[in-house]
């Protein structure tokens, strides 16, 4: 009789626990996010790169060299004219305060004589800003920096006023 109890507790235990095993269990999970400001970049306004004048015959080369402080320099036969407009290109770039971001200047760009029936062509290249590190935008919200570059008059370059566009990409790191 004995047995016939210790085994009929023994069963009703083993159901118990299985039970109590089978229970289900759950939890809460509570999605957020934040939507922030996007990033944006301007070219301020009359803050173009600017290389200026500078006097030079058609087979003539070299390079204007604009630094991001706004100042020329030279190399080759060609003779910088004091004229101004000339300078560093502003941008600024508006976000989430304090964030970093990732700015991509581009590697070349091309100028084109605009005079009727020319071709010609110069190349701008070697493109710097004046941030230094990681970029980081303000505690206000924005950051203003300026970008130079450098300017090479080929020997196929002759007169006239050269344009062109180049673009900056920014991007929240």
């Amino acid at each position: 009789m004995l047995h016939k109890i210790f085994s009929g507790a023994l069963l009703l235990t083993l159901f118990f626990i299985a039970q109590a095993n089978a229970q289900p269990n759950s939890t809460t999970i509570t999605p957020s996010l934040e939507i922030v400001q996007p990033i944006t970049i301007t070219k301020n306004t009359d803050k173009d790169l600017l290389f200026g004048k500078f006097a030079a015959y058609v087979d003539a080369t070299g390079t204007v060299v604009l630094g991001t402080d706004g100042q020329r320099s030279k190399t080759g036969d060609i003779t910088l004219l004091d004229t101004e407009p000339f300078g560093a290109a502003e941008f600024t770039v508006e976000g989430l305060p304090n964030a970093t971001f990732s700015l991509q200047l581009p590697t070349t760009a091309t100028l084109t004589n605009t005079l009727p029936n020319s071709n010609d062509e110069m190349e701008v290249s070697a493109f710097l800003t004046n941030i230094s590190g990681t970029p980081t935008i303000g505690a206000q919200g924005s950051l203003t920096f300026n970008v130079g570059a450098t300017l090479t008059k080929s020997s196929l370059a002759g007169r006239g006023i050269y344009t062109g566009t180049f673009s900056i990409t920014v991007s929240y790191l």
